[in-house]
């Protein structure tokens, strides 16, 4: 997919540019787009658990509770693995579908 976006921004990154990048109402200019990049993320930067971590919940707001929740960061982290890995999932089966590799 990546590979597929490098290609069109090749071809029609002037028309593309226009379509993503931004506009300086003020000065009335437009600006050139991030290409093909702004849609995919290589890296996704999180704090050590030592500065998320799990809190207990309670009644009263003793603390004392018997269930521990996630941090929200970690808890958005977790969610993010889980989607890539249906992600995964899902593309490896279009891809055995397509080409009739069904391993089951």
């Amino acid at each position: 997919m990546q590979d597929h976006l490098s290609k069109l921004w090749a071809k029609d990154g002037a028309l593309l540019d226009l379509i993503y990048g931004r506009f300086d109402g003020q000065s009335k200019t437009q600006s050139v787009s991030l290409g093909s990049q702004m849609f995919f993320l290589n890296q996704i930067v999180v704090p050590p658990t030592r500065f998320r971590p799990e809190s207990e919940g309670g009644l009263g707001g003793t603390g004392h509770g018997d269930k521990a929740y996630l941090h929200t960061h970690s808890a958005m982290l977790t969610r993010v693995i889980q989607e890539n890995i249906k992600l995964s999932e899902a593309l490896l089966e279009s891809h055995e579908k397509q080409t009739g590799d069904n391993k089951s």
